[in-house]
């Protein structure tokens, strides 16, 4: 996006772009309180109250350090005595994961120790270092991955998947912009699911 960010504001120098980055509760609120105009989110909302568009749909895969003791997994509770290095409430990270452990008659606290982050980028160096596993997009990851500093955990049956979205709030008289600036910064970068 940075590049697509600088070439919309070249060719509209009347529009400021201004941006916050937060979790996806946060991103809620904000629209909700029209701090925001419109959010890219990767958590669970209401699609009843928000107009929007799907980005793409990603992978979700638990990770570790190259040299993390830990082979093949055939069940998500051969994970539980393992670290768990996962983000704070309102993030849709996490609550993908709660989610999924729920399905599976589990919670986070099953795990022998969690460690709450509120950053993606603490939460991959930490796991790089061997200090625990994590839960997270596998595009999130994927510069680590190439680069070998983190390898995905293969658990037997994990197959999560979910979808990052465009949104802005349902009825606003300014839908038609935010449909222009989704065609021009989003659809033309990014694999459209429709």
């Amino acid at each position: 996006l940075p590049e697509k960010i600088k070439e919309y504001v070249r060719n509209n120098p009347q529009t400021q772009l201004d941006f916050t980055i937060g979790n996806t509760q946060e991103l809620l609120t904000m629209l909700e309180d029209g701090k925001i105009d419109f959010a890219i989110i990767e958590g669970y909302f209401e699609k009843s109250g928000y107009e929007s568009r799907t980005i793409s749909r990603e992978s979700y895969v638990s990770v570790c350090a190259m040299d993390y003791p830990l082979e093949n997994v055939a069940d998500i509770r051969e994970l539980l005595s393992h670290h768990l290095l996962v983000r704070e409430d309102g993030s849709g990270t996490k609550e993908i994961l709660e989610r999924y452990l729920t399905e599976q008659g589990y919670r986070l606290s099953d795990f022998t120790k969690v460690s709450v982050i509120n950053s993606i980028h603490v939460i991959k160096q930490l796991a790089e270092t061997g200090y625990g596993i994590s839960f997270l997009y596998e595009i999130a990851v994927k510069k680590e991955l190439e680069e070998g500093n983190l390898r995905i955990i293969p658990i037997k049956d994990f197959a999560l998947t979910h979808e990052f979205n465009y949104i802005w709030r349902k009825n606003s008289v300014f839908s038609d912009f935010y449909l222009e600036i989704y065609d021009t910064l989003i659809r033309e970068n990014h694999k459209i699911v429709k």
